[in-house]
């Protein structure tokens, strides 16, 4: 009865050993592709994730804005690209998965430059 109660006991509490922390996941991310910055700002409240993902940052037109959820399974997002007058360019889809102490996020890219990513990032600042 006893080994019945402890199996019960660890059954219920090994979500929470697994469960994904936000904090890990949030603020600022980089990587450089081929001499190209990309990063990416991560806001998490509950499971919504709201951001921005830049990669010239100090150019305004290279701005865009990310939207997603939050879960066990990390992040799932999208990047919404707009032009100069407010009108949505491209989207891409996206994943990003806490590897400690890297951000491993994974894709595909719209626009011109389409395909597949894999970006390991690093935290920024």
């Amino acid at each position: 009865m006893k080994l019945m109660l402890l199996v019960c006991v660890v059954l219920a509490l090994a979500p929470a050993a697994f469960a994904q922390n936000p904090d890990d996941y949030r603020g600022g991310w980089k990587t450089e592709t081929s001499g190209t910055p990309r990063i990416y700002q991560f806001s998490i409240r509950g499971a919504t994730v709201r951001g921005v993902y830049c990669t010239w940052c100090n150019d305004a037109t290279t701005l865009a804005f990310v939207d997603g959820k939050f879960g066990a399974g990390g992040i799932t997002f999208t990047v919404t690209h707009v032009d100069n007058n407010g009108k949505t360019t491209h989207s891409d889809a996206g994943t990003a998965v806490f590897e400690k102490p890297n951000l491993i996020v994974t894709g595909k890219l719209g626009g011109r430059q389409g395909g597949n990513f894999r970006w390991g990032m690093v935290k920024d600042g």
